[in-house]
């Protein structure tokens, strides 16, 4: 059965370390139990009677079944603190419980003896020293050294006159439409790409030296014009059978470059016989 008591017993005690001490030093309360039954040491907080508690130790076992903890506190103001008994539970295995009771503690909080204390003298004026002139000699030797790099810009480099690069004057290059035309005609002909099948290529070229040839004869966009644009550009600019004839060869070029037609050996060079036919003309 469950029963509790209050004991006064020396083998439950809370003693100090010091009776007396001064503000903000620290003292230490020591809590011990001795038995060999289960123990419960009272529950200390942040404060112990007033007094602000800065740390508290694990419970430690002593030698003869005794336990032990230790609580270090201390004041922020004088007087006499009184320290109220504490309670120390003690379980037996039948879980009947004893309550053990502290005896009451005193500290005395003293303030600091100031009477004691040395004077507190006054601040002293603060102490002027006397240089030597070697130790501003930065303030003279950096503006001595920019007169003197002034100086030396001034002699060596400011009247050093700058070779004027020449700058080569870019000249128009002046093309004659005509005999632009007649090189590339004659050159396509000494190739004579249908020879190797080159359908394609002989065709595209012959196309793009034409239009060539009346971009720059008439500065009108013809090498990204359609065939039927074209023919629509130089239809005032040209007679009408030059014309013609520049629309069928054009039309010629344009099956064989985007239709995949496959023309003759003969196709290939009457169109060309044309082309240069018709540069005579233009």
């Amino acid at each position: 059965m469950l029963f509790a008591g209050k004991v006064f017993s020396q083998d439950f005690s809370a003693t100090l370390d010091s009776s007396e001490m001064l503000i903000g030093s620290r003292a230490t309360l020591t809590l011990r139990a001795k038995s060999i039954n289960n123990i419960v040491f009272p529950v200390i907080k942040d404060s112990l009677s007033n007094l602000k508690v800065l740390s508290k130790s694990k419970i430690d076992t002593l030698d003869d079944n005794t336990l032990q903890q230790s609580i270090i506190f201390t004041a922020l103001d004088s007087g006499t603190y009184a320290i109220s008994p504490l309670v120390i539970i003690e379980i037996d295995k039948q879980q009947n419980s004893k309550v053990h009771i502290t005896k009451s503690l005193s500290i005395n909080i003293k303030s600091p003896d100031i009477s004691k204390m040395k004077d507190i003298n006054t601040i002293k004026p603060a102490r002027t020293m006397q240089r030597s002139i070697w130790e501003y000699w930065y303030y003279v030797a950096i503006p001595l050294l920019l007169i003197i790099a002034l100086v030396i810009y001034l002699k060596f480099f400011k009247k050093k006159k700058v070779t004027p690069i020449a700058v080569e004057e870019k000249r128009e290059i002046v093309i004659d439409p005509k005999a632009w035309l007649n090189d590339e005609l004659n050159s396509l002909k000494s190739r004579q790409l249908w020879l190797a099948k080159e359908y394609k290529q002989h065709f595209s070229l012959l196309s793009d030296a034409l239009r060539r040839y009346f971009e720059l004869k008439f500065s009108i966009p013809t090498m990204e014009e359609t065939t039927p644009n074209i023919a629509i550009l130089l239809k005032t600019r040209i007679a009408e059978s030059e014309l013609e004839t520049l629309m069928g060869i054009l039309n010629q070029a344009d099956l064989v470059k985007f239709a995949k037609h496959t023309p003759s050996d003969e196709d290939a060079m009457n169109t060309l016989n044309a082309a240069i036919s018709l540069s005579e003309k233009i």
